[in-house]
């Protein structure tokens, strides 16, 4: 049966009969051209895989070849994937794919922001740091949306043009009233880089692993997404420090504002809460670390900027 070849390649290539079947439940389905939310059941699979057209038996075929021969993201042969508040991104390779670790904490700071922030005069202001795909500033403006009065303005920056053309796709693809996004092609870590625009909120979520755990990761994370956005030096924390500039001298001060307001969050790799926490308070009153569903250290906030360097 076809069913049971797939799922033997796929599970010879991932590692349990279980893992296999969950994959070939929506690769059946894109073969299918259905979307995702049709996808057959675990029990229903193999029924519905060898009753498909051969059309679309050879295009499984292939999908499967990649994920199982090639290593191939599962996202990325299916092209997009879930995020946040009803968003749909696109992805494609080289550029990053959205995490759940990152849903997870634009989720838990778009509620703090509405918790704790003050009506603005104009739109607020999202700087988008290492903004890849676009997930961590669209995400918080598919939550915030519908409570920021005065609308929501995302400026994306990112050193990969492939990034930067698939966050403004992603953009257009998931229109909210009252949210404009732009991406802007920019080399952060340059010293010619001295400033950003001026913003409410920074958001970053930069490369953070380090060279000796890049050299462990599955083959389908470092065959086939980019290496500068996995990759933070030597220990994984390069470039936090010039981040925390950056972002501290773009804040618009705000009397008014709660202090316990977040205007800084950035995504850290499990271990370095304290170090990158540290380095945020040379220029933020206060730091917090947040760990992810996993118990795991996932993002660095803060409040309070200075101008104090």
């Amino acid at each position: 049966m076809t069913a049971q070849r797939l799922v033997a390649a796929l599970a010879s290539a991932l590692g349990s009969h279980e893992a296999a079947t969950f994959e070939l439940r929506f690769l059946a389905a894109h073969a299918a051209a259905l979307p995702e939310s049709s996808a057959p059941s675990a029990s229903n699979v193999y029924h519905f895989v060898d009753q498909l057209p051969a059309p679309a038996q050879a295009r499984l075929d292939t999908m499967v070849a990649q994920r199982a021969k090639k290593h191939m993201p599962l996202q990325y042969i299916l092209g997009t994937v879930p995020f946040a508040n009803r968003l749909e991104l696109f992805v494609e390779p080289p550029v990053l794919i959205p995490r759940w670790e990152t849903d997870e904490w634009v989720e838990r700071l778009a509620r703090r922001t509405k918790e704790h922030w003050a009506p603005c005069a104009g739109p607020l202001r999202i700087a988008d740091l290492c903004s890849g795909s676009g997930c961590v500033g669209l995400g918080l403006a598919s939550h915030l949306a519908e409570t920021a009065a005065s609308g929501v303005a995302i400026t994306g920056y990112d050193v990969v043009p492939a990034a930067i053309a698939l966050a403004a796709r992603n953009a257009a693809h998931n229109p909210f009233p009252g949210v404009s996004a732009r991406y802007l092609l920019t080399d952060l870590m340059s010293p010619s880089t001295t400033k950003i625009e001026p913003a409410d909120l920074v958001v970053a979520n930069p490369p953070y692993i380090s060279e000796r755990d890049y050299a462990g990761l599955d083959p389908s994370v470092r065959e086939w997404e980019d290496r500068t956005a996995l990759v933070g030096g030597e220990h994984g924390t390069k470039m936090y420090a010039k981040l925390v500039d950056l972002a501290a001298s773009a804040l618009t001060p705000r009397k008014s504002l709660d202090p316990a307001a977040v205007r800084l969050a950035m995504e850290i790799g499990d271990g370095q809460g304290a170090e990158v926490a540290a380095i945020v308070k040379r220029r933020f009153q206060w730091a917090d670390v947040w760990r992810d569903l996993a118990g795991q250290e996932r993002c660095v906030v803060a409040g309070g900027p200075t101008n104090h360097k």
